[in-house]
């Protein structure tokens, strides 16, 4: 890790120990620039505010999976959705501290809205890797929209069942949702209605 990313880092992990101990609607950029080390102009290089921080630090994480789900997207069939949940599930319970910051920060629109992101950046490397043509944007909104909430919420009852659930437990509930079939949906031509 070279030196700007290792600030970057650092700055990301001082916003969630903030965000831990106070929630969003308290986390000061001073307050994050002076837990990490760095200037308030330093921080302000990297993040012009806090939301900006947030979506660095939840693209951090997602990032993380989809590292490891990008080899399974290339190869995709019909029984993609158990192992995709299951990495999921594995790196939100291999990053209680983050997730629980994250998920509990009162910040659920901007946390919704990256997982809506990393959701259409899957969906849409699933329906490349089969050859298929663009699909119809409100049908992948809507998409989106259920997914992220499903998963936002599913992981919010997991934390506050104090993580009693394994991964493997947590992506068979997850899989249900998650299934083949949704992008069947969007591969369906759009319905003219008066």
């Amino acid at each position: 890790m070279d030196r700007q990313e290792d600030t970057a880092a650092r700055c990301r992990e001082a916003f969630v120990a903030r965000l831990m101990d106070v929630g969003y609607s308290q986390v000061r950029m001073g307050d994050v620039a002076r837990q990490a080390g760095v200037s308030r102009p330093t921080l302000y290089r990297y993040y012009h505010s806090r939301e900006e921080l947030f979506r660095a630090t939840a693209d951090a994480m997602f990032e993380e999976f989809y590292d490891q789900a990008g080899p399974y997207l290339e190869n995709f069939d019909d029984s993609l959705s158990m192992a995709l949940n299951f990495m999921a599930a594995t790196v939100a319970y291999h990053n209680p501290r983050l997730i629980r910051a994250l998920v509990d920060s009162g910040a659920d629109d901007i946390f919704t809205s990256q997982l809506r992101k990393y959701f259409a950046r899957m969906v849409g490397s699933m329906l490349r890797q089969k050859g298929q043509p663009p699909i119809h944007s409100g049908k992948l909104s809507l998409l989106t929209a259920l997914l992220a909430g499903a998963c936002f919420h599913t992981v919010r009852q997991w934390l506050r069942d104090d993580w009693k659930q394994s991964p493997r437990e947590v992506s068979e509930v997850l899989t249900q949702c998650f299934n083949g079939q949704l992008v069947q949906v969007l591969l369906q031509p759009v319905s003219q209605t008066d």
